[in-house]
């Protein structure tokens, strides 16, 4: 399949996205005859992007029907987040309506993108919006624009680092939050400015369970044992 060739702003969206979550970008389409700025997102790269989102949980997509008389296939996604909360929507896809250049994009798949990507916008877990309608020629617009994505993109690792390394056992964070407030005065990471967060994620990452459960005396010894 030959590249798409893309607009400047098409091309300033796909690396605005690819920058915010480690995507591939080669394979964001922008497909939306009404709307030539609107890309197309495989489904499992929005996946991709919606675990990096704080309160997600999951999702799937399966087939619903076929309409002969339209020549559509209909497909339906379900998005599940943290409080159990379950959004359901459709995408539609026309046989035929990708040109040539783009024929390797069946007509499931792309109805399957659609889908997904309308039930994580209705579970408030889609940020092509956020992306898609960034100034991109006003840097502090830029900034406010992406500042809730960058922050739950932050919370996301922070909870997944603060997992792994023992300070959270599924829903109980005390012992998270314990570390936290003994090192940055707070009980949770949400209210922290974007500086602050990356104080945090570096001091995870440099972590050590084993360490910090040794005495500050012993614990240079310990290092080297």
């Amino acid at each position: 399949m030959q590249k798409q060739i893309k607009t400047q702003k098409q091309q300033e969206i796909v690396s605005n996205l690819v920058n915010q979550f480690g995507i591939d970008g080669e394979r964001i389409l922008f497909l939306n005859s009404r709307d030539e700025n609107d890309p197309w997102i495989p489904p499992s790269v929005l996946e991709q992007i919606a675990r990096q989102m704080e309160g997600y949980r999951s999702s799937s997509v399966q087939h619903d029907k076929f309409i002969p008389q339209t020549s559509q296939t209909v497909y339906l996604a379900t998005v599940t987040d943290s409080l159990d909360r379950v959004f359901t929507r459709s995408g539609v896809a026309t046989v035929g309506e990708i040109n040539n250049v783009l024929d390797e994009i069946d007509t499931d798949y792309l109805a399957m993108g659609r889908a997904l990507s309308a039930a994580l916008n209705a579970a408030g877990f889609n940020p092509v919006k956020a992306i898609k309608t960034v100034n991109f020629r006003d840097e502090a617009e830029n900034e406010r624009r992406l500042r809730p994505i960058l922050r739950t993109k932050d919370l996301k690792q922070i909870h997944a680092m603060a997992t792994e390394k023992g300070l959270m056992f599924g829903d109980d964070k005390t012992a998270y939050r314990a570390w936290l407030f003994e090192n940055f005065g707070v009980r949770t990471a949400a209210i922290l400015d974007a500086q602050t967060r990356s104080r945090v994620i570096n001091l995870l990452r440099n972590y050590d369970p084993f360490l910090n459960e040794v005495s500050a005396e012993f614990r240079e010894d310990a290092m080297y044992a």
